[in-house]
């Protein structure tokens, strides 16, 4: 085995540990959650489109006076911060 293929080994092999402590440490509060609120979507929507298609806007209100394509609405910092990819 190559100096990298070990590397590769070992860092697969700590992610799925990492993951199955993850699991038996959560697997007992799963039932914890709270419900989602009602404005919880409407706060996702749109980073997500933006994230996913490019467009600032929101399909809760598709057809809405065309808010799939733009989002009516005070543009928040965060839906953008929620938009970058890996946050």
């Amino acid at each position: 085995m190559t100096a990298n293929e070990v590397s590769v080994m070992t860092t697969r092999s700590l992610a799925v540990l990492i993951a199955a402590v993850y699991l038996l440490v959560s697997v007992d509060h799963l039932a914890v959650f709270l419900p989602v609120g009602e404005d919880e979507p409407w706060i996702a929507a749109a980073p997500y489109k933006l994230a996913a298609e490019s467009v600032y806007g929101s399909d809760l209100f598709a057809g809405y006076y065309g808010s799939e394509e733009h989002l009516y609405q005070t543009k928040s910092p965060i839906r953008i911060i929620l938009a970058t990819p890996g946050m």
